[in-house]
């Protein structure tokens, strides 16, 4: 494929893709899409396991569904485009973790990672989204 993208002197735009899709068309800019992988597969990923998972949730969900909540509890998301990992730059190597104080914080409360539906631009359009 990427030699034919050379070949033709096309240019892909991972950042916009509504620019992607008007400049290649939709065929292309869909198959140009298919390349991308965000993330790794994690280790252990079956599909024994997330239905495992899956069977696990499902059952905390009815249980806790018959209890009596007297006080919902406060959830905070803070979204910000702007910030991601350091460490997460292989070729870069630091003295310590950038990102000591944050890390703290997430292994004392509830944290993770979350995978965007939109990359570049659009980005505000994400949480509206359900």
């Amino acid at each position: 494929m990427k030699k034919l993208v050379d070949k033709a002197n096309i240019e892909v735009v991972d950042w916009n893709q509504i620019e992607n899709y008007s400049k290649n068309g939709f065929i292309f800019g869909f198959i140009s899409n298919m390349q991308n992988d965000a993330f790794d597969e994690p280790k252990g990923y079956t599909k024994k396991n997330v239905l495992a998972i899956t069977a696990k949730y499902n059952r905390m969900n009815v249980t806790n569904k018959c209890k009596q909540i007297e006080q919902k509890p406060n959830n905070i998301y803070l979204m910000s485009e702007a910030f991601w990992d350091p460490t997460e730059l292989s070729a870069f190597h630091f003295s310590e973790d950038p990102m000591k104080n944050l890390r703290r914080l997430m292994g004392k409360y509830t944290s993770g990672y979350n995978l965007s539906s939109s990359f570049g631009g659009g980005t505000a359009n994400v949480e509206f989204e359900r």
